[in-house]
C-alpha cells in the first residue's frame, strides 16, 4: 500500500503523455523518430523534453529515463 501511495504521489508530477514520451526514449527511439510518429515538429518535441527535464530536475535524457526506471514508471 505504501509503495502504491508513493507511486501515486510521484505520478502526479508526471503526466501520462510525458511518461509515454520517456517510454519511447527508453525503447530506443530517437527524438526525430518520435516526432515523425507523433506527427509533431522535432524542435517542438525537443522543447517539450527540455521543459520536462527541468521539471524533473534532470540534466540529460539518460538521467530522465533513469529517474523513471528507478521510480518504477517504465516496464
Amino acid at each position: 500500500l505504501l509503495v502504491f501511495l508513493l507511486k501515486f504521489i510521484f505520478m502526479s508530477k508526471f503526466n501520462i503523455p510525458n511518461i509515454e514520451l520517456v517510454k519511447l526514449l527508453f525503447e530506443g527511439y530517437t527524438i526525430s523518430e518520435i516526432a515523425k510518429v507523433k506527427n509533431i515538429n522535432r524542435r517542438t518535441l525537443e522543447s517539450k523534453i527540455t521543459m520536462y527535464k527541468d521539471r524533473c530536475n534532470c540534466k540529460t535524457l539518460a538521467q530522465l529515463v533513469g529517474t523513471h526506471v528507478k521510480r518504477g514508471l517504465l516496464d
